[in-house]
């Protein structure tokens, strides 16, 4: 496992190591570290781990540092003698903890730099302005939660009083993230299938501190748990900050005696999230496949929403043959009208234009078990919405003649005729499937819109928000807030900001002229 850090980072990490292990019943026979004068940090350990055996635990530079990214260590962890009762669930648990490593204050330090206005917004709202509230979240687990956790703990939530409910999608740093919240932070983390035990300990927790709650999420997987279980306890939350349209769509019919403060339907994010949320989703669609050939061959876009739009368009733009559908005649109208080719009839697209590639973007079920029979040639199927709920996975198993799974890859369906659908990363969505969703200095305006809501709710009068959706109220609170001030003067020209994100005076400075690759040590 590989991480960034300073020295004595890399000495806490060795330390963080031998504590988790001691946990799993360890006894440390030896420890060897480098000198104290030596450039970089180096260790090993000898243990004995019960139900294991012998095992070697080191942490040093990578073997070549001009192929590693600056200040990087790897640790690794070795069984270099198994006992005859060895447990393969211990080995794994043991193996687990490397991947659990909470992040260093080097790489803090550098998310910190990612997220400016996040940062500043905290800074300005000063360290009471989340106090004397209780949080319940369910964000993603990616790195701009943690500038998220970093600006609500400045400003004064108390880390005894949050529970975050883990998702358990497959980010590309979910466990160094997980890591932070359970071992540096101590907060409560509760995986989603135990939902409901979590708000009701979470419920009794707070009440018990005298907090009211507020809701945090990214999907709208917390309010319909408490309609369903704890509706009773509906006067312990303040309201609800909602991220994506995913979550309005869950609120729907739903008994909504708090205010709802939707970011998703902002007009702020309309404005700068679209684009980028489609531009990652494609450019992990094409990481997943760097051998296949795109250019030229057909590509299918289901759902022409604000995301959709924008895939189609960079589709369009990376020169595939790009067709559109949409079940509203608005939407396919305007697709139409900008040129791409469309149908009333989704399975006669899919059959006169054959594509190789298919991005479902309308939130759900946009390509079920009774449109495979379209399908005359192999297709990619790749999402860029909620979970699994874009294509009918069980429908489509139905339908095939055999299932194979391809690991990360994803799995796919055999129909026969020698046509295969290989959905990407199992249907999840791609901008998060192994990835981060957006590069942060990206989604910083959004991270820093969401901590607004939340500074808004915490207010006495809950900022004049009131039971239900405010959306006029909270496209006035966005629309006039310090932070697009704030994006503007980093990143419009020509009186931007800047900053590098480079590792900058962290690294040793060269000493020979002209440099040389790779440098000489």
């Amino acid at each position: 496992m590989m991480f960034q850090g300073t020295r004595s980072d890399a000495n806490q990490a060795f330390a963080h190591y031998l504590a988790k292990f001691q946990e799993q019943m360890a006894d440390i026979a030896s420890v060897l570290k480098a000198p104290d004068n030596a450039r970089v940090f180096a260790a090993q350990a000898h243990l004995e781990v019960s139900g294991v055996g012998k095992v070697l635990l080191s942490i040093s530079a990578p073997s070549n540092i001009a192929y590693a990214d600056a200040n990087s260590y790897i640790a690794a962890l070795t069984v270099t003698e198994a006992f005859s009762d060895s447990d393969g669930n211990a080995v794994q648990r043991l193996y687990r903890q490397l991947d659990l490593l909470p992040l260093t204050s080097y790489e803090l330090a550098d998310l910190r730099r990612q997220f400016p206005l996040t940062q500043e917004f905290a800074e300005s709202r000063g360290s009471r302005a989340m106090a004397d509230h209780a949080f319940y979240l369910s964000i993603h687990h990616m790195t701009d939660f943690v500038a998220m956790m970093d600006a609500l703990l400045a400003m004064g939530a108390d880390p005894r009083y949050m529970t975050i409910l883990d998702k358990g999608y497959p980010y590309t740093r979910r466990d160094r993230v997980d890591g932070w919240l359970r071992d540096t932070l101590g907060i409560k983390v509760d995986p989603y299938p135990e939902r409901v035990a979590s708000l009701d300990a979470h419920i009794e927790r707070a009440r018990g501190a005298g907090l009211k709650t507020i809701i945090f999420d990214d999907g709208g997987y917390i309010w319909p748990v408490v309609v369903e279980y704890y509706l009773n306890a509906a006067a312990e939350f303040v309201g609800i900050v909602e991220q994506t349209m995913s979550g309005i769509w869950k609120l729907d019919g739903l008994p909504l005696p708090i205010p709802v403060f939707s970011v998703a339907e902002s007009q702020l994010k309309a404005t700068v999230e679209s684009y980028g949320v489609a531009t990652a989703a494609v450019a992990s669609i094409f990481d997943r496949l760097p051998h296949e050939k795109f250019e030229g061959r057909p590509a299918l876009v289901v759902g022409y929403g604000r995301i959709g739009r924008e895939v189609a368009t960079i589709l369009r733009e990376r020169r595939m043959r790009v067709a559109v559908h949409d079940s509203e005649i608005v939407a396919l109208v305007a697709a139409h009208e900008e040129g791409f080719i469309t149908s009333r009839s989704l399975a006669h697209l899919i059959e006169s234009h054959q594509p190789l590639l298919v991005v479902g973007a309308a939130g759900r079920g946009s390509l079920r078990g009774e449109h495979l029979s379209a399908f005359r040639k192999s297709c990619y199927l790749a999402s860029v919405t909620s979970r699994t709920y874009e294509f009918d996975l069980e429908e489509f198993a139905e339908v095939a003649l055999k299932v194979l799974n391809y690991d990360r890859l994803g799995h796919a369906y055999h129909l026969g005729q020698g046509v295969e659908l290989c959905v990407l990363g199992h249907g999840m969505p791609m901008n998060f499937y192994h990835a981060e969703s957006l590069p942060n200095r990206y989604i910083d305006l959004i991270i820093s819109a969401l901590l607004l809501g939340g500074v808004t709710l915490a207010q006495p009068d809950s900022g004049g928000l009131v039971a239900g959706h405010n959306l006029a109220l909270t496209n006035t609170i966005l629309n006039t807030s310090a932070a697009l001030d704030t994006y503007y003067d980093w990143y419009g020209e020509p009186s931007a900001r800047r900053e590098l994100l480079t590792p900058g005076g962290s690294v040793p400075a060269f000493h020979a002229v002209p440099w040389a690759f790779p440098p000489q040590s």
